[in-house]
C-alpha cells in the first residue's frame, strides 16, 4: 500500500479514534468494524494495536499504531507501552 492515501474515516485509526473500533484487535478479518474496511481487503493484516494521541485538552491529533500479519500479535504489555508512549508524544 505504498504511496496510497486513505481517508481517515476509512482507516483503522479513523475508526479507533471515533471509538467505533477497538484499540487492540487480535483478528481483523473477523472483526465487525475493521473487516469491512477497504484497507483491510488490501493489506490482509491479522492484528492491530493503536492508541489515540491526545493533547492536554483531550483533543485527538493522531494515533500511535501497529499492524501485524500474525494473529493476536499484541499483548496487554504492548498496549500499556503504547499508552505510555502516547502520553509522552501528546
Amino acid at each position: 500500500m505504498l504511496n496510497q492515501a486513505t481517508p481517515l474515516r476509512d482507516s483503522y485509526c479513523g475508526r479507533m479514534a471515533e471509538d467505533l473500533g477497538a484499540r487492540r484487535c487480535d483478528d481483523l478479518a473477523s472483526d465487525p468494524v475493521y473487516a469491512r474496511l477497504d484497507v483491510q481487503q488490501q493489506l490482509s493484516a491479522a492484528s492491530y494495536l493503536a492508541v489515540p494521541l491526545e493533547l492536554s485538552d483531550r483533543s485527538r491529533v493522531g494515533c500511535l499504531a501497529a499492524l501485524s500479519l500474525t494473529p493476536a500479535r499484541f499483548s496487554d504489555a504492548d498496549e500499556q507501552l503504547f499508552a505510555v508512549l502516547a502520553r509522552v508524544l501528546g
